[in-house]
């Protein structure tokens, strides 16, 4: 039997409640179709692997729990349909024991034997942050698919999660990647936001202050208004949800500062610090929830904020390299990057200094928090906008640290009640 609980399958209805089915291609030179047809064809073919990729905040994790709840109707249907698994990997605990961790996290029954004639489609999300959780076996860890042998489970398939550029030849050894269906999630297209707003509003009634009921004429004259400046990202489900779910405490908090008028340059401007705010203390909130699945939750004792001075700490080392993106390789190997951390090492919060320490394990921790930050905050990661990265310099210059810090812990933007793993 599957073991799920009532209140994780309310939470994928719920999930699922404001859920628009998405295009995928191989990548973007390939004609993009609907991901659930694709999906559907792999079930029906004889391959093996997926790999599901895509950008940050584009919906990969909500795509994967929207088809395990479709894939689970199928199954209590007709038993003759693939049973669907879902299991993080940030979860790991034993690198060579992945199917053993999925089937305890997924079955009241976790034997290995009895589901290996049986047609089983293991849904491994987080395949890019599982990369970051062990750094003295990640060589391993890159063919976690030929670690785990499971090219020797004869009737499952396996539909494996990650950001796009993380899967490589050689992480499905002895299989060459090119053997491999790969779907990459396009971003929302216009018509696709309007048809998230339609679902947004039905499930979520708001009023302003002066009680106007939140319609979506009203969403949508505002999303016109800021669209020529956030186009790119209302493409980003994740993003979307931040706005909507905050622009009516937003407005409502600026119109008692001035009579608010959606099309005067000045009003926008103060809309869009809101709103970059707002992005950046959720994406904090999400790189904390990602960290407490992690093997170093055990090591430290971290909390949201922390990793909101993190984002600035990184900031401000990019700001002393002199570019705006940091890799993953700077932040590891680069000398001057290192000295760059340690001017920045005053700037954050005592309890933080072992990410910047110069000690091999804290260095294996900090380039660990800076790939699950990577995996979730853009300011770091977005190679095509650099604008949250000149808004957290911004911030730190008109030293508003302390107003984010307080607004993740007060109902400001209400960020709690807000599911952002999309």
């Amino acid at each position: 039997m599957l073991n799920l609980d009532k209140s994780m399958l309310l939470k994928f209805d719920q999930e699922s409640a404001l859920y628009i089915d998405q295009r995928g291609a191989k990548s973007v030179i390939y004609r993009a179709e609907m991901i659930a047809d694709q999906i559907n064809n792999f079930l029906d073919s004889d391959e093996k692997v997926l790999l599901l990729t895509g950008g940050t905040g584009v919906g990969k994790s909500t795509c994967a729990k929207h088809f395990f709840r479709k894939q689970l109707e199928r199954y209590n249907q007709d038993s003759d349909n693939y049973l669907p698994l879902l299991f993080s990997l940030s979860s790991l605990e034993n690198i060579s024991k992945l199917a053993e961790e999925c089937l305890k996290a997924n079955l009241t029954e976790p034997k290995l034997h009895k589901i290996k004639h049986k047609k089983v489609v293991w849904i491994l999300d987080g395949f890019d942050r599982v990369l970051f959780a062990d750094f003295d076996n990640r060589i391993q860890l890159k063919n976690l698919y030929g670690l785990n042998h499971l090219d020797e489970i004869e009737e499952s398939k396996f539909i494996f999660i990650s950001r796009a550029g993380f899967c490589e030849d050689g992480y499905f050894h002895p299989h060459p990647l090119s053997e491999f269906r790969q779907i990459r999630i396009m971003p929302f297209l216009d018509g696709d936001v309007g048809k998230y707003l339609d679902k947004y509003v039905a499930k979520n009634p708001k009023k302003s202050d002066t009680g106007d009921v939140w319609t979506q004429d009203k969403y949508l004259k505002f999303i016109e208004a800021l669209w020529p400046r956030f186009s790119f990202r209302m493409q980003q489900p994740r993003f979307l949800k931040v706005l909507l779910h905050v622009l009516p405490s937003i407005i409502d908090r600026l119109s008692k500062k001035f009579y608010f008028e959606k099309y005067n340059p000045k009003h926008l401007d103060c809309l869009e610090q809101e709103l970059y705010d707002a992005n950046v203390c959720a994406n904090a909130e999400v790189s904390f929830k990602r960290f407490t699945e992690s093997p170093f939750k055990k090591n430290l004792d971290l909390k949201a904020q922390d990793f909101l001075y993190y984002a600035f700490g990184i900031a401000k080392v990019m700001n002393i390299l002199g570019k705006p993106v940091l890799s993953l390789e700077d932040a590891r190997e680069d000398l001057k990057c290192q000295k760059a951390m340690e001017e920045v090492q005053k700037l954050i919060p005592t309890r933080l200094s072992p990410f910047f320490d110069t000690t091999r394990e804290a260095v294996l921790i900090r380039t660990s928090i800076l790939g699950l930050f990577y995996s979730s905050l853009d300011a770091c990661l977005w190679f095509d906008d650099e604008s949250i990265y000149h808004h957290l310099l911004k911030i730190e210059k008109d030293n508003r640290i302390g107003e984010l810090v307080n607004a993740i812990d007060n109902d400001l933007f209400d960020l709690k009640k807000l599911n952002l793993f999309v």
